[in-house]
């Protein structure tokens, strides 16, 4: 009695819901797929925002510290500073303790000269060249001379 009609019905009805099945299945990965391009174009969307935002502030940056060492642009910083709040000491004294600070780091380190990464010698550059144009290595000129150091120049702490 395995030969019947009903046995037939049966063996359809049960091939028809194993290819349900499948195609449910195969819908089910195939949103999967959908959903991981849609994340990863989203992430290549926001990091493209990001890297032109980067290097616009970064071009900003640049402009900025290079009027900073335009001759007209120190002297326009130098009046402001003496129209400002009156400083503890004088520029010209402010002036030599910067230098003495500035000979005593290269004095300290002139044994490990040679081991130094080249970012400390930039640094280094940055603060001789401030200190050149008879301005004050600030906490603004630290943080504009930090920004300008890329990631893969140092390895942190």
């Amino acid at each position: 009695v395995e030969g019947g009609p009903g046995a037939a019905d049966q063996s359809s009805a049960s091939l028809d819901r194993r290819r349900r099945r499948i195609d449910r299945l195969e819908a089910d990965e195939a949103a999967k797929h959908v959903a991981k391009f849609k994340a990863v174009a989203r992430l290549r969307a926001a990091l493209v925002a990001y890297q032109t935002s980067r290097e616009e502030r970064r071009e900003r940056l640049q402009e900025k510290l290079s009027a900073m060492n335009h001759p007209i642009s120190i002297r326009r910083r130098k009046s402001k500073l003496s129209l400002g709040t009156p400083r503890r000491t004088s520029t010209e004294d402010q002036s030599q303790y910067q230098h003495a600070w500035y000979r005593d780091l290269l004095c300290r380190l002139q044994d490990n000269k040679l081991n130094l990464p080249r970012v400390a010698h930039y640094v280094f550059d940055c603060v001789k060249q401030v200190l050149d144009c008879h301005e004050e290595f600030g906490h603004d000129l630290y943080f504009a001379m930090l920004e300008q150091i890329e990631d893969c120049e140092y390895t942190r702490v």
